[in-house]
């Protein structure tokens, strides 16, 4: 690393430089480590590892909380989740909210979000009703928090994933969050609706879904948790109708600089990666953590609120609480998490075509991050939630401007809520 030019800033952008586009690559529930450019040695991913090379590796940056609606949150509105006020999945993003998208919208940007958003509640599960707890003679007040608004009602409910899967050719108002251009992929894994739903109910052409584990191709890993051989094939998996909508975006006839999020709802849980990504890495050769075998500090000593989730998890591993899983079993998630990764990159290769096309590469900062990580394995735990250890915490950030500087490694540490006054 050299010294600071006084005149860029940390991404290496020239202070006076014209305004750029940007395409944000996000993926869902990614450590830092699986990827080639943060020194892993199995995982190929020279798409991204590319994007590294050509600008600026961050080390340190973490979540504002390692739980994808809250930290995404924080990602579009530069704020910590106790400001924002989605401070946990099932609280969705105020619409009173002023995103990154809607300021760079009304400086005269294209915005464009292509798959996941979770910006809104994706399951139907209404708000508990308020109830104070107060215990004082006082009169009682109107609200017992500093916000009055619930964020419930049908305006909240854009991303309901069983009402896409009902009604493929929905409508939401636009622009979303400040995004005028948007096409959802509600999920993960071959379950994802949305956008999405229609685009592939088109192309089975009345043909069965083959999605889910009841429909999954037969496989020695049916009764394992969270892995099915899915039926899907490559080109009708979400990651390429995400690139598929990415190139539709950079194709139109529109000379605004635009910000696009290129948003995968992978390699996040199930581990369903399709076609030649299932089998694409050999669990045998997956090595384990180092941490794998060594417990997450005395049992009894952890706090009742995460032995219940770890109770949760255990009972049932196809759900979304953490789990313990055995050697096999963590060597054969990491090579389909793996598997769904370099699928992501290779879709990613086939965006950056599309940008060099269009001839559009030469003023266009790509960034790459992820929303949070996954424990994959450390202290023979699987997913999310309660302990924030670094593989949870720590994502990927890649920051790559055609002006700015390449092939540097940065060690500051930045946040979620960087994000947004960045770009801007």
């Amino acid at each position: 690393m050299t010294g600071p030019d006084p005149n860029r800033n940390e991404t290496g952008r020239a202070a006076t430089a014209t305004r750029p586009s940007f395409i944000v690559f996000m993926t869902d529930q990614q450590r830092a480590d699986h990827l080639g450019c943060y020194g892993n040695p199995v995982v190929r991913t020279p798409h991204i590892d590319a994007i590294a090379e050509r600008g600026v590796r961050f080390e340190n940056v973490f979540t504002a909380t390692p739980i994808c609606q809250p930290n995404r949150a924080s990602l579009i509105t530069g704020q910590m989740p106790s400001v924002n006020g989605c401070r946990q999945n099932g609280i969705p993003v105020s619409l009173d909210s002023t995103t990154v998208a809607d300021v760079l919208r009304a400086a005269g940007y294209r915005t464009g979000l292509v798959g996941k958003a979770h910006f809104q509640n994706v399951s139907p599960v209404p708000a508990s009703p308020r109830a104070l707890r107060g215990r004082g003679n006082d009169p009682v007040p109107p609200y017992e928090t500093a916000r009055r608004d619930q964020r419930t009602g049908p305006e909240y409910g854009a991303e309901t994933r069983m009402a896409w899967a009902r009604d493929p050719g929905r409508q939401i108002p636009l622009p979303y969050y400040g995004f005028e251009h948007v096409r959802l992929c509600i999920g993960h894994g071959d379950q994802v609706e949305g956008h999405y739903s229609g685009w592939l109910q088109e192309r089975l052409n009345g043909a069965p879904d083959p999605r889910g584990r009841a429909q999954a191709l037969p496989d020695d890993t049916s009764e394992a948790p969270q892995i099915w051989r899915t039926a899907l094939p490559e080109d009708l998996y979400p990651t390429a109708y995400i690139a598929e909508e990415a190139c539709a975006f950079l194709q139109e006839t529109d000379e605004r600089p635009f910000f696009l999020v290129v948003s995968f709802p992978d390699p996040h849980h199930p581990f369903t990666p399709p076609g030649r990504y299932f089998d694409l890495y050999d669990p045998d050769a997956i090595a384990l953590p180092a941490s794998f075998a060594h417990p997450t500090g005395a049992r009894e000593d952890l706090p009742d609120s995460l032995l219940q989730g770890y109770a949760r998890g255990d009972a049932d591993r196809d759900a979304y609480w953490p789990f313990h899983a055995d050697a096999d079993t963590t060597r054969r998630m990491i090579a389909l998490n793996y598997g769904a990764i370099t699928m992501i990159d290779d879709r990613i290769g086939q965006v950056l075509a599309a940008l060099d096309a269009v001839g559009r590469a030469d003023d266009t900062v790509l960034c790459v991050m992820s929303d949070h990580g996954d424990y994959m394995g450390d202290h023979g735990t699987m997913l999310k939630h309660g302990l924030h250890t670094r593989g949870v915490i720590n994502v990927p950030f890649l920051w790559a401007d055609p002006q700015g500087a390449q092939g540097r490694v940065s060690r500051l540490h930045g946040s979620a809520i960087d994000f947004a006054p960045t770009v801007l």
